[in-house]
């Protein structure tokens, strides 16, 4: 496997990361300021700036949530193109005639 290939998978790996902390947190405000709409309704105060911060934050999580969609598309190209790691046990050969059967199953 190429090291350029693995590089790349551990960048995109760690943007991926990167952006499930910003919408964990972006949710998080989201649902703060969801109970200070509740609140100031329940007190019959004005919402419209709480409203629009919510549009707002719910505007940005579904950007990200679609970058992020990108990013675990690629990221599952990556893993099914790459092999298997064998065992440190399987012998190593050049071919299948190579290989040495350990055991028959069925």
């Amino acid at each position: 496997v190429d090291a350029a290939v693995l590089n790349e998978m551990k960048e995109i790996d760690a943007k991926r990361r990167n952006i499930l902390v910003k919408v964990e947190t972006l949710k998080a405000e989201r649902n703060t300021v969801s109970a200070e709409i509740a609140q100031a309704k329940r007190n019959k105060e004005n919402t419209d700036d709480k409203i629009a911060a919510m549009q707002n934050l719910s505007a940005e999580v579904k950007a990200l949530d679609a970058e992020l969609a990108e990013i675990d598309a690629k990221l599952t190209e990556f893993t099914t193109t790459l092999p298997n790691i064998p065992a440190d046990s399987v012998p190593v050969g050049a071919d299948e005639d190579d290989n040495v059967e350990v055991r028959r199953w069925g």
